[in-house]
């Protein structure tokens, strides 16, 4: 999407993005510039409770879940091992299952991080 901010902040989002890689470049004050990228999977709550699965597929992960409320949900492979879960809005989910068996989250609750023994 774009964001302009010339005249009051205006927003245009994309259309149908599902996942792909998001990119992050970080530039410090001296210009070095370090890039980050990973890949992520975008499932509105409606797709959610039809399909009861968050997937990663370039990861070979999967989530089962029986979600709540409404909004979108993001998951997205984050750094060191971990992957993580985030909600547009305040979601009380849980997750029934997560396949590979080496990724563990201390909670059931669907939002935070999944952590992927190495």
């Amino acid at each position: 999407g774009t964001e302009s901010c010339t005249n009051g902040c205006k927003y245009n989002y994309d259309a149908g993005v599902v996942g792909g890689t998001i990119s992050l470049n970080f530039i410090t004050t001296d210009n070095q510039v370090a890039t980050y990228e990973a890949p992520f999977t975008l499932k509105s709550i409606v797709d959610l409770k039809k399909s009861k699965e968050l997937t990663l597929p370039i990861e070979n992960l999967t989530i089962k879940t029986t979600p709540t409320g409404t909004g979108f949900i993001v998951l997205l492979k984050n750094y060191q091992n971990i992957y993580s879960v985030f909600s547009s809005s305040a979601n009380t989910s849980k997750f029934s299952s997560i396949t590979p068996a080496t990724v563990t989250k201390k909670t059931t609750d669907l939002v935070g991080d999944y952590l992927n023994a190495p």
